[in-house]
């Protein structure tokens, strides 16, 4: 179990863990749990630095094809879920660099 814990504040990602020891293929959930329980606690500290971009356009126009050339895709946290009246829900955020909403 340290050493899961040790994965996981080193940054490790979940594909990455699960290579190297085959047996938590089926702890996904846990190590995500485990993995927001962390930065959670850490950013309830601390401050990121945050950069806000609001691109705007018509459709068909780029903005999305600009980001993710940018951008690596596993770095990008895309909302798709909005709400009806509820607002964007950001429930399957885990500390993605680029947010596009």
């Amino acid at each position: 179990m340290s050493a899961l814990l040790e994965d996981i504040a080193a940054g490790k990602t979940t594909t990455q863990i699960i290579r190297e020891n085959p047996k938590l293929a089926f702890r996904v959930k846990d190590i995500d749990t485990l993995r927001q329980m962390f930065l959670s606690e850490k950013y309830a500290e601390q401050n990121r630095v945050v950069e806000v971009q609001y691109i705007y356009g018509a459709t068909g126009t780029g903005k999305t094809r600009g980001i993710y050339q940018r951008h690596d895709a596993r770095d990008i946290y895309r909302v798709t879920n909005y709400q009806n009246g509820k607002g964007v829900s950001f429930d399957d955020y885990h500390g993605q660099d680029c947010d596009r909403v």
